[in-house]
């Protein structure tokens, strides 16, 4: 029974000893790829429309909404979330958005006791309702393989 509920299928990707070949141009293969982007990123022109890009995304007014069968408190919940993390939702925004050079962005979520105000970072909070929410989302690094 449980046997069915495993994945059968596969990505399809070539490997390598663990290491995934799909790159077409060999000189974008392996690490060679990362300083490909880093360089491409400290391009004025690149540069400067990364930043106008998260510049923009910074100003937009995010609101939750519930689906059509959810319920406003839960809306209200996650809306609460954003608002009371260590980093601000627009950092935490810039960190999502470096996924427009390197394709992806990869952020560990770290929760926390809502106990009202404290110095203990885990239970620092606006709120003080004993709910779990999130603490912060930080980034972590592309070459942590």
């Amino acid at each position: 029974m449980v046997e069915d509920m495993r994945e059968i299928g596969s990505t399809g990707l070539l490997r390598d000893g663990g290491v995934i070949r799909e790159e077409y141009l060999r000189e974008l293969q392996g690490d060679r790829w990362y300083r490909v982007v880093k360089e491409m990123i400290d391009d004025p022109i690149v540069g400067a429309t990364l930043f106008a890009i998260e510049m923009m995304m910074r100003q937009v007014v995010w609101e939750i909404k519930p689906n059509k069968s959810g319920k406003q408190a839960d809306a209200d919940f996650v809306q609460e979330c954003l608002s009371d993390m260590s980093f601000t939702w627009a950092d935490t925004l810039g960190e999502i958005l470096t996924m427009l050079p390197y394709g992806w962005s990869l952020l560990e979520i770290v929760y926390k006791v809502r106990g009202g105000p404290s110095d203990d970072p885990m239970y620092n909070s606006k709120y003080n309702d004993g709910r779990i929410g999130w603490r912060k989302w930080p980034p972590l690094s592309r070459n942590s393989r």
